[in-house]
């Protein structure tokens, strides 16, 4: 959750969320570089899937939600 809150509050800051697609690039980004291990954990999509453990979602509002799944 730091580092998305971090990647997040600084796009918010620089652009604004009009480019939603350049936000998914940066959050991957933030969570790639810090991922010394290579990224072998995080995947993005538009649909849910069975397996995962939580579903983060940043909303337009830059606000933060957690689900556990």
């Amino acid at each position: 959750m730091p580092t998305l809150e971090a990647c997040v509050k600084n796009f918010k800051k620089k652009r604004g969320f009009m480019d939603k697609s350049y936000l998914m690039a940066r959050i991957g980004g933030c969570f790639m570089a810090d991922d010394i291990e290579g990224v072998t954990g995080y995947g993005y999509d538009t649909e849910i899937h069975g397996d995962i453990e939580y579903l983060y979602t940043v909303k337009s509002d830059f606000s933060i939600t957690i689900e556990e799944k």
